[in-house]
């Protein structure tokens, strides 16, 4: 079966630091699809419909805070290889407590529109957030 570290199910708070990268399956990885890594033997199974699957783990996961790492995003390749010809430097970083606007955050950086993205839209239709980039706020540069 699935496993998931039982120590996250109990904190009272949860902070996801995604890096913003290509997926070739789900087309970027952030922060809900970051949630496959503390799942066990079995997550290949969830594969067969990625969108959905997305979604509810991140209905089922939900951060406290999320801090997307766009300094360097991979662009194609991910997740099995990609070059440095792929990577590009954004330098930027978004910290929100909204997962969805999150990760539409992250997808705009890699160039993707996040309505384009399956689980961007079922992650909202079920109310764990929204993806208007119109939302975020820029602080500023460092």
């Amino acid at each position: 079966g699935l496993e998931v570290i039982d120590e996250l199910l109990r904190a009272a708070r949860v902070i996801n630091v995604p890096v913003a990268k290509h997926h070739s399956l789900s087309r970027v990885t952030i922060g809900m699809k970051n949630w496959f890594g503390v799942i066990g033997d079995g997550r290949n199974r969830l594969h067969q419909s990625i969108h959905r699957a997305i979604a509810e783990l991140g209905a089922s996961f939900r951060p406290t805070l999320t801090v997307v790492d766009a300094t360097r995003v991979l662009l194609a390749g991910g997740p099995q290889g990609g070059s440095l010809a792929d990577v590009r430097a954004v330098n930027a970083v978004a910290a929100g407590t909204d997962p969805v606007l999150c990760d539409a955050w992250g997808a705009a950086q890699l160039g993707i529109e996040p309505g384009t993205l399956g689980f961007i839209v079922e992650a909202e239709q079920r109310g764990l957030g929204r993806s208007d980039l119109a939302l975020v706020d820029e602080l500023g540069t460092a």
